[in-house]
């Protein structure tokens, strides 16, 4: 199944960097894969996909936003709650802000 990269930020570290750290809504599988930046998109490179950790509070992603795309937790955060469509307070000690999801180690193949 394909992995899709909307934020162009992200898809643009992975391929500079050739590794992203990655939220995910839904679980995918892991392995070989390729990825796109939309629906039918063409594919844009193959990867390799591992689960890194499934995060239930904001400050648990805190040793990865270096390898995210994004330039702090902050706007990663806000990107993580559009995604989940989470009305939470961007509070990183907020005992309400547990979300489901999972953070995936994209590397290029």
């Amino acid at each position: 199944m394909v992995m899709l990269f909307y934020y162009s930020n992200v898809l643009d570290y992975l391929l500079k960097n050739k590794e992203v750290y990655t939220f995910r809504k839904n679980k995918h599988k892991e392995g070989y894969d390729w990825i796109t930046n939309k629906r039918n998109g063409n594919k844009i490179a193959n990867v390799e996909i591992k689960l890194e950790l499934e995060p239930k509070f904001p400050l648990e992603l805190l040793p990865y936003v270096t390898k995210s795309g994004f330039v702090n937790l902050f706007t990663w955060l806000q990107a993580i709650y559009k995604l989940t469509n989470k009305k939470c307070s961007l509070d990183l000690d907020c005992d309400d802000c547990v979300y489901g999801g999972y953070l995936y180690h994209v590397k290029l193949c």
